[in-house]
């Protein structure tokens, strides 16, 4: 029996989020990297602020900031 799915909707195509890159704008990344370093939501927030928002970067920026107090 033939296909007939030209009438099925398509689904469109997701972007893949990079995993080296932090969306602060969406409260999952800001969830999932907050857990992941082990700080708030500011002090996220912050640190893409001064770091920019690629993930080593901001890793470097808590190892610095850690040190240092």
């Amino acid at each position: 029996m033939p296909s007939n799915d030209k009438h099925l909707p398509r689904e469109k195509p997701q972007k893949v989020p990079d995993p080296r890159m932090i969306e602060i704008d969406k409260a999952g990344e800001r969830a999932f990297w907050t857990k992941w370093f082990g700080v708030s939501d500011d002090e996220l927030r912050e640190a893409v602020r001064v770091a920019g928002n690629v993930a080593q970067n901001v890793a470097l920026y808590f190892e610095n900031t850690r040190r240092s107090k």
